[in-house]
């Protein structure tokens, strides 16, 4: 723990009764990181627990996975905020707390604004729409164009899978929460940060509305028009993708003298005829295993990377060789693995760590488990 870079922060995460799902696993993801980074991170749930605590996918034990995998490095305290009580211990922790994550719906967001030293606010849209409006992470990547990207143009929108919007508005967070306690350590105050799921899936997808803005319209849902498509082959599915630059060494990969043809030689030609372009490459995928066309792709410099299913990842080459996914011993779900943060800092990299007594907290009372 002594060369951890965030060691030294006290941070809460304020997880409020009523807060819909999007907004809990987004303020999560933020505490998880730092709290993998080394900070203190104290976890405040509401009488009958974090809902995220009962979600599937569930452990054989009946814990939950996305909570273990979200929370694992925290500690945790059951408060009722609607209570005086717990608003004045609220309040108390506040005092000595360096920043507080916490969501927009929370009965305490204007105690937590008046005292936090660094108020990291998640709200699921920007400052003058209706926050009382319904949604879900489906309707906010419907609102930010994301679903407009996904799947086949004749068919219903897609729902991507994981969560996409909560946890890239958590990334957000944490960004602006590092922003803060860095202001904070160079002896300027720390401004508040506040975070905009709708906004957040806007700027992941920032390609398709500066396109809309450049060229009037922005391509999307293309399916078999697409000019990067997912392809069967042997064993699975390819994702075929290269880059202009990357066309001449793709069509010495697939080695079919078609692909010389002049209406192939530049990307609009590509795309104006992307049907037949697909009839060449297709034989080419179906009698090759995944590895055996990542061998041969990597060999000619063309990105196609084949499609892993999650068990599959266990195993996979990078993931065993950065030592990626972490072995921890937790007191009830026994003996789990779980993926590390995706960043090393100076040669080192970052396993969740358990904090006593997390998962042992049992709602129902306010009691501090430390």
């Amino acid at each position: 723990m002594s060369d951890l870079p965030l060691q030294r922060f006290t941070i809460l995460e304020v997880n409020d009764a009523g807060v819909p799902l999007p907004l809990r696993l987004a303020a999560s993801l933020a505490g998880k990181i730092a709290a993998d980074l080394g900070a203190t991170v104290l976890k405040i749930e509401p009488p009958d627990g974090d809902p995220v605590r009962r979600a599937p996918p569930l452990l054989p034990g009946g814990e939950s996975a996305l909570f273990e995998f979200l929370n694992t490095s925290k500690h945790s305290l059951v408060l009722d905020l609607a209570s005086a009580r717990g608003q004045g211990t609220l309040s108390h922790l506040l005092e000595s707390a360096d920043a507080c994550l916490f969501e927009e719906p929370a009965k305490v967001a204007d105690l937590i604004r008046r005292n936090a030293a660094a108020p990291i606010e998640i709200a699921p849209f920007p400052l003058g729409m209706d926050p009382a409006q319904p949604f879900s992470e489906f309707t906010l990547s419907a609102l930010g164009g994301l679903l407009h990207m996904v799947g086949e143009f004749d068919r219903e929108p897609l729902r991507l899978g994981g969560h996409h919007a909560s946890y890239a508005a958590g990334l957000t967070a944490f960004t602006g929460l590092t922003a803060a306690l860095a202001a904070r350590d160079a002896g300027t105050k720390a401004t508040a940060v506040r975070v905009s799921l709708a906004e957040v899936v806007q700027w992941v997808n920032w390609k398709a509305a500066s396109g809309a803005d450049a060229a009037g319209f922005s391509p999307g849902r293309e399916g078999k028009q697409s000019e990067f498509q997912i392809v069967r082959c042997r064993d699975g599915h390819v994702a075929v993708v290269y880059t202009v630059s990357q066309w001449p060494a793709t069509r010495e990969l697939i080695a079919d003298p078609r692909l010389g043809d002049a209406k192939f030689h530049t990307r609009a030609g590509r795309r104006a005829n992307v049907a037949e372009l697909y009839e060449i490459l297709l034989p080419w995928f179906a009698g090759k295993t995944r590895k055996e066309i990542q061998s041969l792709a990597q060999a000619k410099g063309v990105p196609f990377g084949p499609v892993f299913g999650p068990a599959e990842l266990l195993e996979a080459e990078q993931y065993v060789a950065r030592g990626f996914l972490a072995e921890l011993v937790h007191p009830t779900a026994g003996r789990l693995r779980l993926p590390q943060l995706p960043v090393q800092w100076n040669g080192r990299s970052f396993a969740p760590r358990l904090a006593p007594g997390l998962a042992s907290a049992q709602p129902g009372g306010e009691e501090l488990v430390a």
